[in-house]
């Protein structure tokens, strides 16, 4: 489709009807007269123009819905989900003692396991589990055929890298996803006694 640019009036060929400008450069003049303003993103450093509409309700940060999930997951450790409040329930029972959130430094960066178990066989360091929800973690046997965000690809990623470095320090690692938990907790927390 060919269409006529609001800025210089030169002819393109358009690949969507709502599309305004010939080029970026146009785009940015037209911006900069709307006191649109350039950001850079928090979380990929990408710039961005931002409306100051935008600014003035503080949704300025990220270039994208993507980058400013990630950036909160990342940032914002979510605790006492339902899923770590049923295991905590259930490792009360049980007679189970656990520090919970326990910070473990991993060189760059640290994490904060769900539930921290000293080990007392002397064996590793202690057990570290995790209680990961399936959609933020990409359960494999939730999201079997569906295509994921590319940030819950990276947040994937993100958790074998964290596996092996605990692994690496001799910690037991122990993951459980948010189904696992949901069907059968007694199996889960049957593991984790194994283990101590």
């Amino acid at each position: 489709m060919i269409k006529k640019c609001i800025i210089c009036g030169k002819e393109f060929k358009a690949d969507y009807p709502s599309k305004k400008y010939c080029s970026s450069e146009c785009f940015i003049k037209d911006c900069k007269s709307k006191s649109i303003v350039i950001k850079k993103c928090e979380w990929c450093g990408k710039e961005f123009y931002a409306f100051p509409s935008n600014i003035k309700v503080g949704n300025d940060k990220f270039c994208s819905q993507e980058c400013s999930l990630v950036y909160l997951q990342r940032h914002q450790k979510q605790s006492n989900t339902p899923i770590e409040l049923k295991m905590k329930e259930v490792l009360e029972k049980r007679g189970i003692f656990f520090e919970h959130q326990k910070r473990i430094d991993l060189g760059r960066f640290k994490t904060y396991p769900d539930f921290y178990i000293e080990d007392r066989t002397g064996k590793s360091k202690g057990i570290v589990i995790y209680c990961d929800g399936d959609f933020f973690h990409g359960n494999p046997e939730v999201f079997k055929d569906k295509k994921l965000p590319r940030w819950v690809i990276e947040q994937r990623k993100r958790d074998k890298k964290i596996t092996h470095k605990l692994i690496q320090l001799r910690y037991k690692v122990i993951r459980f996803y948010e189904k696992e938990i949901e069907e059968n907790i007694d199996k889960c927390v049957d593991r984790i006694i194994q283990c101590i």
